[in-house]
Order: C-alpha cells, then structure tokens, then sequence
C-alpha cells in the first residue's frame, strides 16, 4: 500500500505541472489582448488591435503603404484583417486571410509574446506590391518590410464632452456649433461573428451618448448597438479607433459614430457623425458633420 501511494505521487506532482504550465501559457496568450502600435508615423504608421481565442491571435489594424495615384506617389491607409497560431514557444506568424480593399495574403506580420509584465515585444512585417481598391480609382501600391517594437496603446475607455459643427475638422476660435456631445465609450472584448471577411471576430464596444443643441439629431440620450452574429455594429480597431451604432432610447433614432484618439495627446477624440434626416417631401438625405472631445473621465466602473 506504501508502494502504491508512493508511485502515485510524481504522477500528482506531474499533473499539477501540467495543469499550471496550461494556465500559464493561456495568461501568456492574454498579454497581447489590446492596442498596439507597431511602428512609424503618419501615413507610414502601423497601428492595430489584437485579441486571442484559444492560440489562436486575431487583429485588425490600419497599415500606412507607399502607393501610386496615377503619376504621383500617394500615401494611402488601409484597414487590414490578420489572424495565425501561436506556436508553443511564443512565436507566431499572421497573415491577411481576406479580401477587402487589401488582397489577401499579402501581410505578414511575425513576432513573439511579450514577457511577463511587459508593455513591448518585437517582431517585423512584409508587404508585397498590390492594387489597392479604392474609389474612385484603384491605386498600385509598393511593396515594404521591417523591423519593429511594438508599444502598447491605452484602451478606449472614459467620458468625453465637446460639440459638433461643419467647421469643426481642425481647431477654430469660432467655431460654427452645431450641437454638443456627451460620449462614454468602453473598450469590450474579442467578439464572434459570421459577417464574411472579418476573420470571424471583431473587438467590440459599448457607448453611451447624449446629444443637445441639434437641429439635426434628436435631443437625448443614446445606447450603442452590440456586435451580433452577423452584424458589427460597435467595435475597436486599428489601436485607436471606433464604430458606435446608436440608437436612441426613447424614439428609435441612431446614427454612427466614427471616432480616432489623437495620437499628440490621447485625451482627445476627433468624431465624425453620420445620420439620416428625412425632408418634409419625404425624401431622405444623409448629413455628415464632424467634432472634437475631450476626456473628463478616465476610468468607468
């Protein structure tokens, strides 16, 4: 009986291994659920948005290309969908599986998880020469690699408060206002869904806004729409920006909002609002305006 118990203590000891070596690598796969910026500026920049399921990373990012608009060099941004495995040393190599204004595989970004406490881990990419198709004409865009060090990005998370006006895209001293704005907007989790060419996931969010002052938009309080199954209608990409579908709590109405943290100070949002009024002839017509935020509150429990 002593022999017995004895045999069976370093297959408990094993398993107890086995079992902590499991939780480990999973709160490893977890550091690289966030924002991160992977290098360059302006139009060069590489900014993206990764979430694990399982070891499995999935993102979806802005990538700045060197392109050609007819005769001229252009730079161009294009929102890119990735995806690939994390190999049981912590590497891993993702790819755009695919087709949106990007052709398909032609991304590769490659790296390694960050360490235990770590905000930063290095990797590289490369781009191979594409059409980008864009409107109103497609344009040839030049291949490109590199080495990096990512950085983390803080998430979207707290309260801003500004107005909206058509004059409102840079910085005015008058500026023509056109309502104001109260928004809360909360970074959520990698998300599942059906829609074709989103890799089956999304980085979704949640929001709040209250709107007085409009002409346009019906005064009140407004609650994002959730991700579903086949549609996205609220999420976080690119490192710094978001979609919120809103609609109204009380008569229905919803408009979008699409929004990008400045990356000078990320304390400010610039938004642009899209919405449909209907005319008194019955005719619909989109209007689009544009504003600037700013953070009052950081953290909402």
């Amino acid at each position: 009986m002593r022999v017995r118990r004895f045999c069976l203590l370093p297959l408990l000891l094993l398993c107890f291994y086995l079992s902590c070596s499991a939780q480990s690598d999973h709160q490893n796969y977890s550091v690289l659920n966030g924002n991160w910026h992977l290098g360059g500026t302006g139009a060069k920049s590489i900014d993206f948005t990764f979430g694990v399921d399982g070891n499995t990373i999935y993102g979806e990012g802005y990538l700045g290309f060197s392109c050609k608009h007819g005769t001229r060099s252009a730079g161009f941004r294009g929102d890119v969908v990735i995806e690939g495995p994390i190999a049981a040393d912590g590497s891993f190599v993702l790819s755009n599986p695919y087709t949106y204004i990007v052709p398909e595989n032609v991304l590769t970004i490659h790296g390694r998880l960050p360490g235990p406490g770590s905000d930063q881990w290095s990797g590289g990419f490369a781009l191979s020469a594409f059409t980008a198709k864009t409107s109103p004409s497609p344009e040839e865009c030049e291949a490109d690699s590199g080495d990096f060090t990512a950085t983390r990005l803080p998430d979207l998370r707290g309260v801003y408060t500004g107005s909206f006006g058509a004059n409102q895209i840079i910085y005015r001293q008058n500026p023509e206002i056109e309502g104001y704005v109260s928004l809360e907007i909360t970074q959520g989790e990698l998300t599942a869904t059906s829609l074709t060419g989103m890799a089956g996931h999304v980085f979704a969010a949640n929001g709040k806004i209250t709107i007085t002052g409009s002409s346009k938009i019906n005064s009140g309080a407004y609650t994002s729409i959730p991700v579903s199954g086949f549609e996205v209608n609220s999420k976080v990409y690119g490192g710094r920006n978001f979609r919120l579908q809103f609609l109204h709590q009380s008569n229905g109405t919803n408009f979008t909002v699409d929004g990008e943290t400045d990356k000078a100070d990320e304390n400010r949002l610039h938004i642009r609002i899209s919405y449909v009024t209907r005319e008194k002839d019955g005719k619909f017509q989109a209007v689009t305006t544009d504003g600037w935020l700013t953070r009052i509150v950081v953290e909402m429990r």
